[in-house]
């Protein structure tokens, strides 16, 4: 799937994802990934366009995770309270007062990111360490039998690249 969607990018040089998801599934089924779901603003967008079969969703942080449970709670959305990386295990996630913006990394107040941002002093800062518990995408498949990923979306804050070590043996 991923080098169909690849050589239709080129082909239509296009550079709008939802286009593209709306070109290559039209009416299509499909099964979706959302590791970092934060409050659903993926699947609020995902909805409104494709045909979901199941939906997936990873969220470590409980209040955010309480509301997508909360408001997207149809029978073909699978909510988890979990974080995924590249091992299972238990691990220190760093809260940002800004949601979104929380990572397993520390934030660097050194970087530029961060001084360029006008309310960093307000809304970018390390509020809570929690332990998180962490799980692959491998094991994940593997124990609870999907056959098939369409759309796979990773939003983790600098964390992409230990979600797809965690997926591995499936890929």
């Amino acid at each position: 799937m991923i080098k169909k969607i690849y050589n239709f990018i080129k082909k239509e040089n296009l550079n709008d994802f939802d286009l593209v998801y709306k070109t290559l599934f039209k009416k299509e089924k499909i099964v979706i990934f959302d590791v970092g779901a934060n409050f659903g603003q993926s699947l609020k967008r995902f909805k409104s366009y494709l045909n979901i079969k199941n939906y997936y969703s990873f969220e470590p942080l409980k209040e955010c995770y309480d509301y997508i449970v909360k408001n997207y709670n149809e029978a073909h959305y699978h909510h988890y309270n979990l974080a995924i990386g590249k091992s299972i295990e238990s691990k220190i996630f760093y809260v940002n007062n800004k949601k979104a913006n929380s990572s397993f990394h520390k934030l660097n107040t050194n970087s530029n990111w961060w001084k360029n941002k006008k309310d960093h002093l307000t809304r970018h800062n390390i509020i809570d360490e929690r332990i998180v518990e962490v799980t692959t995408l491998d094991y994940f498949i593997q124990n609870n039998n999907v056959n098939n990923i369409d759309i796979l979306k990773i939003d983790t804050q600098n964390h992409e690249d230990e979600v797809l070590l965690g997926l591995n043996q499936t890929l």
